[in-house]
């Protein structure tokens, strides 16, 4: 979406960067605090004329060294469902988390509709409902699951090392629908509450104002 992508570019100095197909290293995670993984199937989807293009499958190398970013200090933030067969589409992100134990189901799908249930977690603080559709259940053991939808998972983090995950199974939030004149969610403020737990603790933090909505 480029409401959201302008939005993140307004608010670091940085601005959002795209790692695209880019081969994943030690080196050139350095330099990035938070990693948001979109759009990571071996397969192109197309959707409105807009194509993302296959993603090569991770390596184990690529694995390895996107553990030791996240337990080093790293956040990132997972999405799911941008393809038509979501089952095939959770095996590559599932590999590049395969090393820190958490990913998303293969077979719990379908998470379509309003998540309304939220546990207490600096995550949830002032989100009542957030829209799905055609998402994952994150399938983490290890994780506290923060948000349903009806009874399928929502959201699970995790803390791994000095690192931060969370698992989120669908992927509507980055849409510019979701962030356009919705009216009953509270998208933007939900990325906030993100973005805030996933950096590290040790840089400067504010509070989030109430009036997001």
């Amino acid at each position: 979406g480029d409401i959201f992508k302008s939005w993140l570019d307004s608010r670091s100095p940085i601005g959002a960067v795209a790692l695209a197909d880019d081969e994943i290293t030690a080196e050139s995670l350095k330099k990035f605090q938070i990693v948001v993984v979109l759009h990571a199937a071996t397969s192109e989807v197309s959707s409105n004329g807009v194509v993302a293009p296959a993603h090569h499958p991770f390596s184990d190398a690529e694995a390895s060294a996107f553990e030791g970013w996240v337990k080093a200090g790293g956040g990132v933030m997972t999405t799911i469902g941008y393809t038509g067969n979501e089952a095939a589409e959770v095996v590559n992100v599932n590999k590049l988390l395969s090393n820190l134990g958490v990913g998303n189901s293969a077979s719990k799908l379908d998470l379509t509709g309003n998540v309304q249930t939220w546990e207490t977690h600096p995550i949830s603080d002032g989100i009542s409902n957030i829209f799905t559709d055609n998402g994952v259940e994150p399938d983490t053991m290890n994780g506290m699951t923060v948000a349903h939808g009806g009874d399928k998972v929502a959201l699970q983090v995790l803390q791994a090392g000095d690192g931060r995950i969370a698992i989120w199974g669908d992927e509507w939030v980055t849409y510019d629908s979701e962030w356009a004149d919705v009216d009953g969610q509270q998208v933007e403020h939900f990325w906030l509450n993100l973005l805030k737990w996933l950096s590290p603790p040790t840089q400067c933090q504010v509070p989030i104002p109430p009036r997001i909505k």
